[in-house]
């Protein structure tokens, strides 16, 4: 119904909560279901006082996390994927198999933590070979 009074949908999720593989599995079916224009992909930054920060680490993996937003790309080849929060820990000295997977990331925080600056983020973007501009050669 959104659709067609021209809204675009956005809808993603956040991994790392304990979930199992067929958790992200289902997720990612429900969203491929809505058809979204935009797939944002959050990885848990446990905030300290919450009860997932409580319950211990992350047991995330760069090559976990490569392995959903690749099978978020799989699925929804025509969505704009995003990686929000926690690429910069998980994705840490990675981002150039970070930004062949995703469209864009985001910068500057979340909705309840910090993250990388724009200029740190920019020059990231730079050093992986990338410019952080789409129409940019």
């Amino acid at each position: 119904m959104l659709k067609n009074v021209g809204f675009e949908i956005c809808c993603g999720g956040i991994i790392g909560m304990g979930e199992s593989e067929e958790d992200v599995a289902d997720m990612l079916l429900d969203i491929q279901d809505t058809a979204p224009a935009s797939v944002p992909i959050n990885f848990l930054l446990p905030i300290k006082g919450t009860d997932l920060a409580e319950r211990g680490p992350v047991k995330l993996t760069t090559e976990y996390c490569t392995k959903v937003l690749c099978l978020v790309r799989l699925m929804l080849p025509e969505a704009d994927i995003r990686c929000a929060a926690g690429r910069e820990v998980y994705f840490a000295g990675q981002e150039k198999t970070l930004f062949r997977i995703v469209d864009s990331i985001f910068a500057e925080g979340y909705l309840t933590a910090g993250g990388q600056s724009i200029d740190e983020t920019f020059k990231v973007i730079r050093e992986a070979g990338f410019s952080p501009f789409k129409d940019a050669e």
